[in-house]
């Protein structure tokens, strides 16, 4: 006896409690209903089960996906808003980095230190680093011996950036 209640309780566990018990009422349910046959019964209450185990990951499933929504139309407003505090200068710095040509990754871009503009939109980018290090707008890093920087753009921030371009 003590088997089967390890056994039972070992389903239990594995299924969940609450999708367990919605298919044994509604085996219970079917069995006292129509008295066929405990096949059909068992067969109700397994179906059941999938059906309550759907609906749960269904549910989950959207909570999820509405919170990554909330999440990305957080960041795309924090983006814009941090985009319209700017300075023209460091606006018109971004722009330039925008336009600058893609090298393996859409919002990566490689600047070196040879002209004026170019040594501007590296000062900005620090400058941005430097004040915005919790959100990751803007992470720009050193190539090792040389005057070349890897700029990388939030993606958020790129979008806004391509969209006032």
């Amino acid at each position: 006896m003590e088997d089967w209640v390890k056994f039972v309780s070992a389903i239990i566990e594995r299924i969940g409690f609450i999708s367990a018990v919605i298919a044994t009422i509604a085996s219970i349910i079917f069995y006292k209903l129509f008295v066929v046959d405990l096949l059909w019964t068992i067969v109700v209450g397994c179906t059941t089960y999938i059906i309550v185990l759907c609906i749960v990951k269904l549910v989950k499933f959207f909570k999820r996906c509405f919170t990554l929504y909330n999440e990305c139309r957080s960041r795309r407003l924090q983006s814009y808003w941090f985009y319209e505090t700017l300075s023209d200068g460091i606006k018109t710095s971004l722009r330039e980095l925008y336009k600058m040509p893609q090298k393996q990754h859409k919002y990566c871009r490689i600047v070196a230190e040879d002209c004026d503009i170019n040594r501007q939109i590296i000062y900005d980018c620090k400058y941005i680093q430097r004040h915005t290090e919790d959100y990751n707008l803007i992470i720009i890093s050193e190539g090792l011996g040389s005057d070349r920087y890897t700029i990388i753009i939030d993606e958020f921030l790129y979008d806004v950036i391509r969209k006032n371009n």
